[in-house]
């Protein structure tokens, strides 16, 4: 019985959350995000602009400069907001500069591992 009233005030305190804000989302460092934003929201568009790159780089440098730059900026925002979520500081995402193994080290850190399951210093739940 006590299990079903705290998953009824999860929900409640889960519907209470603000809107999704695609500004903070995309070029904030602050608060977690889950796998699911992770994935859909995150790195599925950035695949998508990555894939565009070479094509408009055929029509002017200064369009693929902003584009490369854009990219480069989500990606530590994203990153840096699921290492909120798995409770750790954004230094970790150095962690990806150590040869072969760093990448595959945050790769499972950020896309398959779960978030703390309770607020912790970054934030609420997301």
């Amino acid at each position: 019985m006590q299990h079903s009233e705290e998953n009824k005030k999860e929900v409640v305190e889960q519907s209470d959350s603000p809107k999704f804000n695609p500004v903070n989302f995309y070029l904030g460092f602050s608060g977690r995000i889950n796998r699911k934003q992770f994935w859909l929201y995150g790195y599925i568009p950035l695949l998508v602009v990555l894939l565009a790159v070479p094509f408009v780089a055929a029509v002017a440098v200064l369009i693929r400069v902003i584009l490369s730059a854009s990219v480069f900026w989500v990606s530590l925002a994203l990153q840096i907001k699921r290492w909120h979520d798995r409770d750790k500081p954004a230094w970790w995402i150095f962690i990806g500069l150590i040869p072969i193994a760093g990448p595959v080290w945050a790769l499972i850190e950020l896309g398959f591992l779960r978030g703390t399951p309770s607020e912790n210093r970054y934030g609420p739940v997301p």
